[in-house]
């Protein structure tokens, strides 16, 4: 008779190490789980199969959990080390009597592996598509139990449902002595603890690549076709989706991820990046690497889930990975007017820092720069463009309020009205301020309310201001790459050795006659233009120079009354005190800038 190891005797077996994986052949690893009794040490056999000699197996969908926390197995009969949540799975899957191969990332792949890692994570999308089933593992159940009173509250719906034929019937559970079960489901699909299984990056493809789903929370397992057939149902109902309760849950990305792998949907990266930006990860290049099998623009037929372009790396420097990703996904933007929103997108994905960009242009060699930054050129379109048309310096913030409140606003701001043949008022049209004639007449209108006031504020209270530094002159929009790498302070003081303040900007709106306000850095002079990017808060100098733009420096727009009727085109524009987007397309003439992706990662970062 055999005698099975205790979890004591573990520590005297031999450490497992993973066998050389068949890369050429697309080889992977799968394993199986021996029976054992509560008790006993889990204990697998782990078996190298190639692309045509694989048998059925299923793959595992998880988060690594806490990674403190650290069990032993055996593996092909030696120690193995990993974490609890994956122990707690496959404690619970050899409860269960699984005798299926399985596939698991912690278990299938050397770590230790850079060349395999980089392997597998391309190959990750097909991993899962060709599996006979993804087991999902949202952990042990929470002390209160949500998600189990959850997966009762789905199915006890879905056998409702089939017994009675009239789809409406549904709104019995929409009593208020059961709106707690609709929150319970609600916390469920969006669980606040961000390290939960629906908010990390990996398991979006693992999900949407699977052919059929077993969710699992501890021993607890719900035919996830109930929960796909309740969304889809709240969804085309909109009177009950109309209920609060009920648009958050299908606005959660358990109930996105699932509508979509319903569908079949199919995105580009920067769609993908949209959609997912608030996923979390622990290595940053998995905010890219983890969608890349999904994305319609990295693809390659026929072997759904390989990566094209963007080849995962994980020895790649954090600001190389944004260098291939805005490439890639420039090529599928609709204009040349969203890259620096795309950029940005890719920045904050990342996670990329002042700190990164400087220990990159610190590593670039003499000779490999010229060599690889005009790979990554960019046409710029600005979404606005307007002239500065008054500039003023100022000491102290009592100084700018006395400048301010002194200026001769009415030689800005006026109504052109009609005089009528009859004692019958026209009501006023606004137009460009013009001379008036013998049947018109010149009514001068208020400021709004808080025009001065904001920048008053402003100046005594916003820390963007100590961000609006002059940049070396250059051609469009570059900043020279010894630049970039400076301390903030080091910027502030370039060509401001004195700390001058920012000086005061004043642009008209030609159309509207709407007037607004600004700082701007200190080499700005009256007639160069302000130029803004589409759907961010970046304001920028520019001054033309005989045929040719260069960059001056930064800018801040503020906000005032006059410009609140109007949208914003992006919301976290609007969410700032002072700073405001341009409100509308004004780029008349379509200027453009030259420049390339790592002076836009400094234009669009604020420090």
């Amino acid at each position: 008779m055999t005698t099975r190891p205790s979890y004591a005797a573990i520590a005297q077996h031999a450490s497992f190490e993973h066998k050389r994986l068949q890369l050429s052949d697309k080889s992977i690893r799968l394993f199986q789980i021996h029976p054992g009794a509560e008790h006993e040490p889990i204990s697998l056999r782990m078996t190298q199969f190639s692309t045509y000699g694989r048998p059925k197996y299923k793959a595992v969908s998880y988060t690594w959990g806490d990674t403190a926390d650290i069990r032993r197995i055996l593996v092909n009969g030696k120690a193995f080390a990993l974490h609890v949540n994956l122990w707690q799975l496959l404690h619970h899957l050899r409860a269960t009597g699984q005798t299926s191969f399985f596939w698991a990332d912690a278990l299938c792949i050397n770590q230790f592996n850079l060349r395999e890692r980089n392997f597998h994570v391309q190959l990750m999308g097909k991993i899962y598509e060709k599996a006979e089933s993804v087991v999902v593992w949202l952990g042990t159940p929470s002390v209160d139990r949500t998600e189990i009173r959850a997966m009762d509250f789905v199915e006890e719906i879905a056998a409702y449902r089939k017994k009675h034929s009239d789809t409406m019937s549904i709104k019995a559970y929409f009593r208020p002595d059961l709106q707690h079960r609709w929150e319970t489901l609600l916390r469920m699909c969006k669980p606040a603890d961000p390290g939960a299984y629906w908010n990390r990056t990996w398991v979006i493809q693992e999900f949407l690549f699977a052919q059929a789903v077993e969710v699992f929370a501890g021993k607890r397992k719900l035919e996830w076709k109930d929960f796909e057939d309740l969304i889809e149902f709240l969804r085309r109902e909109p009177v009950l989706g109309s209920r609060p309760v009920v648009s958050q849950i299908l606005q959660s990305r358990t109930a996105r991820l699932t509508l979509r792998r319903k569908a079949g949907s199919q995105s580009s990266l920067h769609e993908l990046l949209q959609e997912y930006s608030d996923s979390a990860c622990t290595e940053r290049r998995d905010k890219v690497y983890g969608i890349l099998g999904l994305a319609s623009d990295c693809i390659e037929d026929p072997e759904p889930g390989q990566s094209r372009g963007i080849q995962p790396d994980y020895g790649k420097h954090i600001v190389d990975v944004y260098l291939e990703a805005l490439d890639c996904i420039k090529a599928s933007l609709p204009s040349d007017r969203v890259v620096p929103a795309a950029a940005l997108l890719i920045l904050q994905a990342l996670h990329i820092r002042h700190n990164d960009l400087s220990e990159f242009i610190g590593n670039l060699s003499s000779t490999s720069a010229p060599e690889s930054l005009p790979m990554h050129r960019l046409m710029i379109t600005p979404e606005y463009v307007s002239p500065a048309i008054k500039i003023w310096s100022w000491r102290s913030v009592r100084d700018l309020q006395q400048k301010l409140e002194g200026e001769d606003w009415g030689q800005y701001i006026g109504y052109q009205i009609q005089k009528a043949a009859s004692s019958t008022s026209l009501a006023p049209a606004r137009h460009r301020l013009r001379r008036s004639s013998s049947n018109t007449k010149i009514v001068h209108s208020a400021l709004p309310p808080d025009f001065i006031s904001n920048m008053i504020e402003a100046a005594n209270l916003c820390t963007d201001l100590a961000s609006l530094h002059n940049y070396p002159g250059n051609h469009d929009l570059e900043v020279p790459l010894d630049h970039v790498p400076l301390h903030i302070q080091d910027k502030a003081e370039y060509d401001n050795t004195n700390r001058q303040k920012p000086p005061v900007i004043l642009e008209q709106d030609p159309d509207t006659e709407v007037l607004r306000l600004g700082f701007a850095c200190t080499n700005v002079q009256r007639g160069d233009f302000i130029i803004q990017l589409k759907g961010l808060d970046t304001t920028l100098i520019v001054r033309k120079v005989w045929h040719e733009f260069r960059l001056v420096g930064r800018a801040m727009m503020v906000k005032h009354a006059n410009l609140e009727h109007e949208e914003p085109v992006d919301p976290i524009c609007d969410a700032n005190v002072w700073t405001s987007h341009c409100w509308r397309s004004r780029n008349p003439e379509s200027v453009r800038f030259d420049t390339d992706a790592l002076s836009l990662a400094e234009l669009l970062m604020k420090t």
